[in-house]
């Protein structure tokens, strides 16, 4: 994935503020002191990868599919890289490990070879809205607009793990992410933004249950273990993690340390309590169907209107699928 670059203003708007600024304002008025410094905005820009004419996904690369949105919008993968720059892009299994290549997840809007992240943290419920992390940055994507908002963009300062969590409302206007103590809430219409001290490091975020603008913090505060500090930390629960593991895949990894107070959070408000909000029912919406459902076969996925997602060659014992992908009848 690359990161927008921030556009610079036009020569002629500076000459006009240069202008306003030394002139003063009609009538004479008394001249005011220097502004405050303005933070920058967060950078938005398009979508670098390219929509593939013939509508394949991913690459001509081993690949595996890791989850994709319910009308096939967007297709996580892990996918190799030519880490070995031997031309191809080939992985093997071997004993619970990989050889070959390296594989790293990789995100397709649409079509495409796909851009690479670290890992997936949030995913709204209409699956429009993405955030990703990458080493240095927290990205907001818009699978519609296929626009890409880098809405932090150094994370590497904060060395305690981990580093980051995100999560969006279920009334799909809001999102929130946390990084150390502080959670920031964003309206996902205008991308206004205000934050929130939780008087701890906050672990993970979650969507509270039906549709609402509540989300569940984890916040680590409290010196649960007796041992004179408060510690929280990433552990390893599989010796052998599969290629694209990350910390936030729920599965590899596990906190240890001191015990979390669950805090919940009304994202429109910035209210907060410690008991659950009401819960709104709603119907679960459906959702794509990936391989580890379906068994070993061309047909890796199936989204909610029946389509199936195919590779160009199929998985064995020892190699994972090949791509590029194309969605079938």
């Amino acid at each position: 994935m690359v990161i927008p670059v921030r556009l610079r203003s036009p020569a002629w708007l500076v000459v006009v503020v240069v202008a306003v600024v030394l002139g003063g304002c009609p009538g004479g008025g008394p001249a005011r002191g220097p502004e405050p410094p303005v933070p920058p905005s967060p950078t938005t820009g398009p979508w670098l990868d390219p929509v593939a004419p013939d509508g394949a996904i991913g690459a001509a690369a081993s690949v595996i599919v890791e989850a994709l949105a319910a009308d096939g919008s967007w297709v996580l993968l892990c996918q190799a890289q030519d880490t070995d720059h031997d031309g191809t892009r080939s992985a093997t299994f071997m004993d619970g490990y990989v050889m070959g290549d390296r594989m790293v997840s990789t995100l397709v809007l649409g079509s495409g070879e796909g851009a690479a992240i670290d890992a997936p943290l949030a995913t709204s419920v209409d699956d429009r809205w993405l955030a990703v992390w990458r080493t240095g940055g927290l990205h907001l994507i818009d699978v519609r607009a296929r626009t890409v908002t880098e809405v932090t963009p150094v994370l590497a300062t904060d060395r305690d793990p981990p580093p980051i969590a995100a999560a969006f409302s279920n009334d799909g206007g809001w999102m929130a992410w946390s990084l150390g103590s502080t959670m920031t809430l964003r309206a996902l219409d205008t991308g206004a933004q205000r934050t929130l001290e939780l008087g701890g490091r906050i672990w993970s975020l979650e969507p509270a249950p039906g549709r609402s603008t509540w989300v569940k913090a984890e916040v680590v505060g409290r010196d649960t273990d007796g041992d004179g500090q408060v510690v929280a930390r990433w552990g390893i629960n599989d010796s052998r993690p599969s290629p694209c593991s990350h910390p936030w895949d729920d599965g590899t990894f596990g906190r240890i340390g001191d015990e979390a107070d669950v805090v919940w959070v009304d994202l429109a408000s910035g209210d907060q309590r410690t008991e659950p909000p009401p819960v709104h029912p709603v119907d679960p919406p459906s959702r794509a169907v990936i391989a580890r459902e379906m068994g070993n076969d061309l047909v890796v996925a199936r989204d909610v209107r029946g389509r199936r997602l195919v590779v160009t060659t199929r998985a064995s014992d020892r190699e994972p699928a090949r791509g590029p992908l194309h969605w079938t009848k």
